[in-house]
């Protein structure tokens, strides 16, 4: 059973170089593949990766750089099943890693998440449960416990996403941004240096850094604690020059005795909890179900709505920070 038809306005992006995006139709005569065809309903900006790809940055390793296909955080509608024993059924949502395009094929396996009987307004929320999972690995790699005191350094999507997670797991989050637009019921500091009171110096048992500013990782060194942990969801220096200050200097990694480690990768295939607890499929259910049952608010990540034809304006005002939320979600359906 096929649930639609074909539009002539099918289409996906791709960016071809800086600041040049480019709509790819989808020919009408689009053969059927793998196991499961699906029609998304809405896909959440990473405005992080997106913007900076957008912008131009060097990438994050070796590798050509254009053209590529932008978003990972699709939410979609199963139109199609072509497994006869398959688990899933035409109209299921599913959570996958496509990029923006109208329409896309998968195979069951790589589907990341499966609901049913979600309002259009679950399904919107839905759409950020990756950004929440990348706060979520920072959290594990910080080996948080309740009781933590966590720093989160940036008050971008991953930031706000780590934030609410604090607060759901009971914790108070401390932000230090200089963005204006932050929630109520969170300590927040500028992240200027001068006016870092000495109460805050080597207080935080994890800090968390969403930035690529060497000002920010420097802020990062004098707020953990000694013996503390720094995760870095951001990328120090990624399109900067050189540092001014040594990002190693003795009188905090050594004098503190500090732990730096990066977030962002999980284990990704089925595996036992017996195994390996946190994986990519149980992380995004738990987080999913968070997010469902209003214990993390998903506002400043899902309040902005714009069609999907509008991604290059979009991508235009996150760059010039004219859109106050911290990201965008694109309704295609």
């Amino acid at each position: 059973m096929n649930l639609r038809v074909l539009l002539v306005n099918d289409f996906y992006y791709q960016l071809s170089a800086p600041r040049t995006l480019i709509k790819n139709k989808i020919e009408s005569n689009y053969k059927f593949h793998l196991d499961i065809k699906a029609q998304t309903i809405y896909s959440l900006i990473s405005p992080g990766t997106e913007i900076a790809a957008w912008e131009g940055l060097p990438p994050l390793r070796p590798s050509k750089q254009y053209p590529r296909l932008q978003g990972y955080c699709n939410v979609a509608r199963i139109t199609e099943v072509r497994k006869k024993d398959s688990v899933y059924s035409v109209g299921n949502i599913i959570y996958t890693h496509q990029s923006h395009r109208t329409f896309f094929e998968i195979n069951e396996e790589d589907i990341i998440c499966t609901y049913s009987d979600l309002s259009d307004e679950d399904i919107k929320k839905i759409s950020s449960t990756y950004i929440f999972h990348l706060a979520y690995m920072a959290l594990l790699n910080g080996e948080y416990f309740p009781g933590d005191k966590v720093a989160i350094i940036a008050s971008g999507a991953i930031g706000y996403a780590t934030a609410q997670l604090v607060k759901a797991f009971g914790g108070e989050p401390y932000i230090f941004s200089n963005h204006s637009e932050i929630e109520s019921g969170m300590y927040v500091y500028s992240k200027d240096h001068n006016r870092l009171s000495q109460e805050l110096e080597s207080e935080f048992d994890i800090v968390i850094n969403n930035s690529n500013s060497w000002d920010d990782h420097l802020l990062s060194m004098k707020l953990a604690r000694i013996k503390g942990i720094i995760v870095l969801n951001g990328f120090p220096g990624r399109g900067l020059p050189a540092s001014e200050t040594n990002p190693l200097a003795s009188q905090y990694m050594y004098d503190k005795q500090l732990k730096i480690t990066y977030s962002g990768l999980v284990y990704e295939d089925d595996i036992a909890p017996s195994n390996i607890r946190y994986n990519l499929k149980r992380n995004m259910s738990y987080l999913s179900d968070l997010i469902l049952k209003g214990k993390v608010r998903t506002d400043k990540l899902t309040s902005s709505i714009y069609s999907s034809n509008e991604l290059a304006d979009v991508y235009y005002k996150l760059e010039k920070r004219e859109i106050t939320d911290y990201s965008v979600v694109l309704k295609w359906c």
